[in-house]
């Protein structure tokens, strides 16, 4: 009896073509893991708020709280959101990629 075995993809991690490869995908990584906490942190002020909202009981001043809260947690997950395209752009209008660290760390010297 053959088996037949298809290939699903290359799963592997991809390689830098620069010599700084592991310091790129570290930052990388990093600013992967911000980015999660970001949204994580968001997620949990959300909630909080809402929580604090839900259970205010009509007191004014744990209500102004709970929006305060809300609102904030709503400007945080915008600017993470706006982070990294505004970093591009920006890249891009004073010639440094600052959303490509490899190409970052192989213009310095070591």
């Amino acid at each position: 009896m053959a088996t037949h075995t298809v290939p699903l993809g290359n799963f592997a991690p991809k390689q830098s073509n620069y010599s700084t490869g592991s310091i790129a995908l570290l930052i990388s990584n990093i600013i992967g893991v911000l980015t999660f906490i970001a949204g994580l942190a968001f997620v949990v002020y959300l909630m909080l708020g809402t929580i604090n909202l839900i259970t205010s009981g009509g007191d004014a001043e744990k209500i102004q709280k709970a929006k305060l809260r809300i609102t904030n947690a709503i400007i945080g997950l915008i600017i993470a959101v706006i982070a990294y395209p505004a970093a591009f752009v920006l890249g891009k209008l004073v010639g440094i990629p600052f959303t490509e660290p490899a190409k970052i760390l192989n213009s310095f010297s070591f």
